[in-house]
């Protein structure tokens, strides 16, 4: 943390190379917890209008929801170059779709 911009803003020192704004609303930010730093240099490619480029590594978990009443399997995925915690869940059409070449 550089600086408490408001009493719900924080300014971040963000790596070099960086190309978002480094000022996070509180809501985004997660409290430091132990002693143990982990520091990655190596930012995700970034696409058009500086959005990161997913690329799918690997499933770490299945489960089922319900959507209007009707199952949804959903996967939750590894991003290549992203920390474990960034993993999201999607519906498991979405891989496939997105990712042709992934062989479940």
């Amino acid at each position: 943390m550089i600086d408490k911009v408001r009493a719900i803003a924080y300014k971040l020192q963000l790596p070099e190379g960086s190309r978002i704004y480094p000022v996070f609303h509180i809501s985004l930010l997660k409290k430091k917890i132990s002693s143990h730093q982990v520091v990655s240099f190596i930012l995700p490619a970034c696409g058009e209008e500086d959005s990161i480029i997913l690329v799918f590594e690997l499933v770490l978990k299945r489960r089922v929801i319900l959507s209007n009443q009707f199952p949804v399997i959903q996967w939750l995925n590894h991003w290549k170059n992203l920390l474990v915690e960034k993993a999201s869940w999607e519906g498991m059409n979405f891989i496939p779709k997105k990712f042709p070449h992934f062989q479940p």
